[in-house]
């Protein structure tokens, strides 16, 4: 049987969790009634509101990040949260990532 696929990754003013629907479409659950672990529900959730802080709502063409090396290291906590998703729900869900300066997914597990 195949798992359904669980795609993690940042968007605005959504969680990062968007779960394929059998019968079509998507769903954008709360990463709090996924079944986690409390403490990384929340580190999930943190990081949302962390990408979401840093739009300027008045001009949304401002960027994102003051270098290169604060988006790498935002990408890299969203993957290692990613990672620990994937460990925690792999038997339930094929687990995706992708960061914002490369938008090649990655199958976590």
């Amino acid at each position: 049987m195949t798992r359904p696929q669980l795609r993690f990754f940042a968007e605005y003013q959504c969680y990062p969790t968007w779960i394929t629907l059998p019968e079509g479409g998507e769903d954008n659950p709360d990463p709090r009634d996924l079944g986690l672990p409390d403490e990384l529900a929340t580190a999930v959730v943190q990081w949302s509101d962390d990408f979401d802080a840093l739009f300027d709502v008045d001009d949304f063409s401002a960027p994102l990040f003051t270098s290169g090396e604060d988006e790498a290291a935002f990408d890299a906590r969203g993957r290692a949260l990613a990672e620990q998703v994937a460990a925690v729900l792999r038997d339930r869900f094929e687990v995706r990532y992708h960061g914002l300066a490369d938008p090649a997914w990655v199958t976590l597990g």
